[in-house]
C-alpha cells in the first residue's frame, strides 16, 4: 500500500466504469485494480469527492461501526503473513502430483493439506512462525529463517519447491537461491508471484525477481492471478476500521522453473540482520514486541499511527509501521519507550483485569491505550468502534 493512487483520475474512472458494464462490483471490481489495496482505492475515492464510486465499488461490502467481529486465525504481522485459500491450496497441492518430496517455504495452510493427503510423505514446512505447527509434534516442520537460517542437512533433498516469500525484492532474492538450494538437479522450483499493482515500484520488482529467477532456473515461465488469499486477522480488522468488509480480494500468480543440470550455485551467506521480536499471547490474541525502545513523546506507550490505534496498512513501508515496535494479530500498531517492562507487564496478566493492578509509575494515557488493546486482543471476538 505505497504506490501513489492515480496514474490519472481519469484511468481509474476508465477501469471503475468498465467493471460496472461488466456487472462487476465488490472483491472482483477491487481486484481489476491488480493489487492496489482497498483501503487506498477508498480513501483516495473520498480525497477526490467521488462518493459514487465509493457506492459503486463499495456499496456491496461496506460495514458500519460499531461491527462486531469475529477472528477465527490470529495470524502474523511481523512475517507479513497472508494464508492461501482452500480453493488454491488444493490447485497447489495438484501441482506436487507425482514427486515424492515436496519442501515448503512459508507455506503452512498446503502444509496442512499435504500432509493429510499425504500423512506418511516426504513434505517438510519451513517457517519461522510455529503458531500453526509445533515441531515436538510435527517432525517435518522445520522453525527457521529461510532467508538465511535454513539448515545445510537439507541441501539437494526435494524433487519440488514451492515458495510464498513476503512480497518485497530483498526476500525473493534470498527465497530463491534458499530454494536453488534445496532443490534436486532436474527439480521444480514454484514461486507466487505479486501483481504490479501492490507499488509504484512493483513492476520493476518483478522484472528484478525473474531475471534472477531466470539465472537460477531454466524453463521459466508466468501465470497471472492464479493465487487467491484469504484475508489475515490483522488486515480484516483494519479493513473494518475503514468501512470495508474483510471479504478476500488478493491474488497472486505464480513463476515456475527447472534446476537443468548445471553446477549447482552456492547459497548465499548474507544473512538480514532485524530487530529481535518477541512474541507473547493475549488472551485469544497474539501481541509482538520489539527490543529495541521506541522514540515517544513522553509517554510509555502510544499509537504509532497518528490517528488511530489501528495501523492503516499491513505495508512494511508505511510510516505508522515503521514507528511501530508493539504489533498485534489483529491489527495494532504501537510505540513502546520500554519494550522489556511491557514483556513483563504481560507475563504478568493472567485476565483481562490485572491491567487494573499496574502500578502508578505508568501515566493514564498509556494505561488507557494499553487496557483498549488488552481488552480488543482479549476475547475471540472485536468490537470494532
Amino acid at each position: 500500500m505505497n504506490k501513489p493512487f492515480f496514474d490519472s483520475h481519469s484511468h481509474v474512472v476508465t477501469k471503475v466504469r468498465k467493471g460496472l458494464a461488466e456487472s462487476l462490483s465488490g472483491t472482483d471490481l477491487i481486484r481489476q485494480f491488480d493489487g492496489l489495496h482497498p483501503i487506498e482505492i477508498r480513501s483516495a475515492f473520498i480525497a477526490a469527492n467521488r462518493l459514487d464510486l465509493v457506492e459503486a465499488v463499495f456499496g456491496s461490502i461496506s460495514v458500519n461501526l460499531p461491527y462486531l467481529h469475529e477472528i477465527t486465525r490470529e495470524d502474523n504481522p511481523i512475517l507479513s503473513f497472508w494464508p492461501f485459500t482452500r480453493a488454491t491450496a488444493l490447485k497447489l497441492a495438484k501441482l506436487t502430483a507425482g514427486f515424492s518430496s515436496i519442501g515448503l517455504l512459508g507455506a503452512p495452510t498446503l502444509f496442512n493439506l499435504l500432509k493429510q493427503e499425504r500423512p506418511r510423505g516426504d513434505v517438510f514446512l519451513f517457517d519461522r512462525d510455529d503458531y500453526l505447527f509445533r515441531q515436538e509434534t510435527f517432525p517435518s516442520f522445520v522453525k527457521c529463517d529461510v532467508a538465511g537460517g535454513l539448515p545445510d542437512m537439507f541441501n539437494a533433498s526435494f524433487e519440488v519447491i514451492i515458495g510464498d516469500p513476503p512480497w518485497y525484492l530483498d526476500d525473493y532474492a534470498a527465497w530463491l537461491r534458499t530454494a536453488r538450494r534445496l532443490v534436486k538437479e532436474g527439480g521444480i522450483v514454484i514461486f507466487v508471484l505479486f501483481p504490479e499493482g501492490v507499488r509504484e515500484t512493483a513492476r520493476d520488482e518483478r522484472k528484478a525477481i525473474l531475471s534472477l529467477a531466470s539465472e537460477l532456473f531454466t524453463e521459466c515461465s508466468v501465470e497471472e492471478n492464479i493465487v487467491d488469499y484469504e484475508t489475515p486477522s490483522f488486515e480484516q480488522v483494519q479493513m473494518v476500521v475503514n468501512g470495508i468488509k474483510p471479504v478476500n480480494w488478493r491474488r497472486a500468480g505464480l513463476v515456475t522453473g527447472r534446476v537443468g543440470l548445471r553446477e549447482r550455485m552456492e547459497a548465499s551467506s548474507t544473512v538480514r540482520q532485524s530487530g529481535e521480536w518477541t512474541e507473547r499471547r493475549m488472551g485469544s490474541g497474539r501481541i509482538f514486541i520489539k527490543a529495541d525502545p521506541a522514540q515517544t513523546a513522553g509517554q510509555f506507550l502510544e499509537t504509532a499511527d497518528a490517528t488511530s490505534r489501528f495501523l492503516s496498512s499491513p505495508s512494511r513501508r508505511n510510516p505508522g509501521r515503521l514507528r511501530a515496535n508493539v504489533m498485534s494479530s489483529r491489527g495494532h500498531g504501537l510505540s513502546c519507550a520500554d519494550p522489556a517492562r511491557l514483556v513483563e507487564i504481560i507475563d504478568n496478566m493472567k485476565s483481562p483485569s490485572d491491567i487494573e493492578a499496574i502500578d502508578g509509575t505508568m501515566e493514564g494515557q498509556s494505561r488507557n491505550l494499553l487496557r483498549e488493546v488488552v481488552f480488543e486482543l482479549w476475547p475471540r471476538f472485536i468490537q470494532v468502534c
